[in-house]
């Protein structure tokens, strides 16, 4: 971690973890899996099993629809006393971790996809596809090789389809443009969802406090009723639904209370970097979306001429030496053009990529910005399987 400690530490409820992470990351926001939280109900709560539908009904509705503090003691203590509770450990030890797992307690938060309400859906699925319970430390040990050369794949296909492809804008919405060319390839798609689902958002103002606005939103495709607090001062949005908390990006709800309050642009500070096209940069993301925007452009152009610059240097050991020359020349001149200038930084660039051949390319053409490429084949140099990319929209092959 660079001798700093983590922002977010997110665990399984446990009061020995706790206890450690309180000791070795002091500076750390620690917090409990929710997903973990709900799932040990059932176990630590059998005697309520005649009434776990009834109480699991209440129980969600303290936890998701509790917009504030406030409202979550009101429902937490309603809830405790319908059910006769009090003298449950287990629950007072819950409400004493409560601001660790309650999103009402997580306003200032962002999990970035890291937390979910239920496991199927959090990081820990992915491990769930190649470790077991039975499994011993050896075995672990290499499937964990298993599991790093596999996200290498992936996360070179995704580069790969970055250069070559541009997803489809579905609305006339300012969000969506504004996006296109920042968030990454998977990111966008989600966040494409909510754009389209906010044509399916009512909202109603409910209170006004100075440049605080709070509104009602009624979800008719998810039929639920979220509230939203909107301060067009410090660009602030807040909706009960959580979904930056959780996944990094704002939702359905919050765009259309944007919409509705004249802003057409997603305010910076909900754009994560980790989700944007510049998430392996050591430059923090400008406010600048527009240069962002432009960088990707700049950044794809490069990408799809060095791909003819590859197969014509690749030609003749002279040839090769002359577009090593002049790479290197290039480089230079670039990394001296932008020492010198502050409105162009220089962002690291993905995984290296060995180019393997582009079919059916004249030798001696060019290749413009907003040109179609080539079907080419692409090995990951960082991939232990030695597989390669096959075509534009082909398949991982094995050597």
């Amino acid at each position: 971690m660079g001798g700093r400690s983590p922002r977010v530490l997110l665990t399984d409820q446990n009061e020995t973890i706790k206890a450690a992470v309180s000791l070795v990351f002091s500076d750390s926001h620690h917090f409990f899996h929710l997903w973990h939280v709900l799932e040990n109900i059932p176990r630590r709560l059998d005697y309520l099993s005649i009434w776990h539908d009834t109480f699991m009904e209440k129980f969600n509705k303290c936890i998701y629809r509790s917009w504030n503090e406030v409202q979550f003691e009101k429902r937490w203590w309603k809830l405790i006393e319908r059910f006769n509770l009090r003298e449950d450990e287990w629950l007072q030890a819950l409400y004493e971790d409560r601001k660790l797992w309650v999103p009402a307690f997580m306003k200032d938060v962002s999990f970035a996809g890291l937390s979910a309400a239920s496991r199927s859906e959090s990081l820990n699925s992915f491990f769930d596809r190649y470790i077991h319970g039975e499994m011993s430390l050896r075995d672990l040990i290499g499937k964990y090789k298993s599991i790093l050369e596999d996200r290498y794949e992936e996360e070179a296909k995704a580069n790969f389809d970055a250069w070559h492809e541009t997803p489809e804008l579905k609305s006339p919405s300012p969000f969506e443009k504004q996006m296109l060319f920042v968030y990454s390839h998977e990111i966008f798609k989600k966040f494409q969802m909510e754009i389209l689902g906010a044509a399916a958002c009512h909202l109603k103002k409910e209170k006004e406090d100075g440049s605080t606005v709070l509104y009602g939103v009624k979800d008719f495709e998810n039929s639920q009723d979220f509230m939203v607090e909107w301060d067009e001062l410090k660009s602030d949005i807040y909706c009960s639904c959580h979904s930056f908390e959780y996944k990094g990006y704002l939702c359905r709800h919050a765009i259309v209370v944007l919409q509705m309050s004249g802003v057409f642009s997603i305010p910076f500070k909900y754009i994560l970097q980790r989700w944007t096209n510049a998430a392996t940069s050591k430059i923090p993301l400008s406010e600048k979306l527009d240069e962002v925007q432009a960088k990707v452009r700049r950044y794809n152009d490069l990408c799809r001429r060095a791909i003819i610059l590859g197969e014509e240097g690749s030609l003749s050991q002279d040839s090769y030496n002359a577009a090593v020359g002049a790479i290197n020349d290039a480089l230079k001149q670039c990394a001296s053009v932008n020492k010198n200038s502050e409105n162009v930084s220089r962002s690291n660039l993905p995984a290296p990529l060995a180019i393997q051949g582009v079919a059916g390319v004249n030798h001696y053409g060019t290749i413009t910005c907003g040109q179609q490429l080539p079907v080419c084949k692409v090995t990951n140099t960082n991939n232990p399987k030695n597989k390669f990319w096959e075509g534009a929209r082909g398949q991982w092959r094995n050597h």
